[in-house]
């Protein structure tokens, strides 16, 4: 009779904090790691290639704001998104 409940162990204990593990899992990366996230993505105004922009801030490195100047991995341009 124990080893039956030994083996069930595991399963209810996941069971019962599979709520709680996914309210962490969402609220640490959301609230505390990637705070005010954004990703914008566009062609380049010369050569119409795809590039992405991570707007936000990673922990305590401030990532761009409003306005961000990149450079164009394909063509080399500078240009503002």
């Amino acid at each position: 009779m124990l080893s039956v409940f030994v083996r069930i162990n595991p399963v209810l204990l996941i069971l019962r904090g599979a709520y709680y593990i996914y309210k962490g899992t969402k609220y640490v990366p959301d609230e505390c790691i990637f705070t005010n996230n954004k990703v914008v993505y566009g062609p380049c105004p010369s050569c119409e290639a795809e590039n992405r922009v991570y707007f936000s801030d990673i922990l305590v490195v401030e990532g761009f704001n409003d306005i961000a100047l990149l450079k164009c991995p394909n063509c080399k341009v500078k240009f503002d998104v």
